[in-house]
């Protein structure tokens, strides 16, 4: 080989090898351009990881604030409640004592209206001679149940014609008053065995008597004795009798 050639190799080989360490450099520079910019998007990605780690600490906090204060408020509410309830409940308690002294204060009212009038009804009416015995709100202890006492609001008494006026008295009409009248007539009849042969004559008064009412009351033969034009009157004296 000669000397020209051999130099030519050599100069090429040279060449070469220059180019590739240029290549290797380039190579080695744009990958710790890389290695730069993947470490800064590690410590970007570190930090926002760091910032969502707060993130759903702070949420935590929000959310154990929100349970406190949701048990706070439950507690508040349940309170609230139960002062409502028990309020309500005293209330109601007042309220039932003053409508039950308002219904005795009626009741009472009632009977000072109709106790006057049942003399005169016994006599017009019913042909009472003489009234031997006159009582309101008589309590009479049943003879068979020593802790049982019967209440009976207005009757009179004619031993001669054997005869007994009972009256019940309400100032308001109730069907349930009604349907208790005759169960009244029994327990008189319970209480005072010593009228077992009298003829007793059951009346159902009050201050006014619905039209059904009476006609209720009539088929049981018990008369309704309420409000007239002057004075009190029976109502169906004419249709029990007829």
């Amino acid at each position: 080989m000669s000397a020209p050639t051999v130099e030519y190799r050599l100069d090429t080989l040279e060449t070469v090898l220059a180019e590739y360490i240029m290549q290797q450099n380039r190579n080695l520079a744009r990958l710790e351009r890389e290695m730069s910019d993947f470490k800064n998007e590690m410590s970007d990605f570190k930090n926002e990881m760091s910032d969502f780690k707060n993130e759903m600490m702070d949420f935590k906090n929000e959310m154990t604030d929100f349970k406190n204060e949701s048990r706070i408020s439950r507690d508040k509410t349940t309170e609230n409640i139960d002062n409502y309830v028990k309020e309500g409940r005293e209330a109601r308690k007042e309220m039932n004592k003053k409508w039950g002294e308002v219904t005795n204060k009626l009741g009472t009212f009632a009977e000072d209206f109709v106790a006057p009038n049942i003399p005169r009804i016994a006599t017009d009416f019913f042909k009472f001679p003489s009234i031997d015995i006159f009582n309101r709100r008589q309590d009479r202890r049943n003879p068979n149940d020593a802790s049982q006492v019967f209440e009976f609001d207005v009757f009179a008494v004619c031993h001669a014609e054997k005869k007994i006026l009972l009256t019940d008295v309400k100032f308001t009409v109730r069907m349930i008053y009604l349907e208790r009248v005759q169960q009244t007539a029994e327990n008189f009849r319970l209480a005072f065995p010593e009228y077992a042969d009298y003829q007793l004559i059951v009346v159902f008064a009050s201050m006014a008597i619905a039209q059904d009412q009476v006609k209720y009351l009539t088929k049981m033969g018990v008369y309704a004795l309420a409000l007239g034009n002057d004075n009190m009157d029976l109502l169906n004296f004419e249709d029990i009798n007829q």
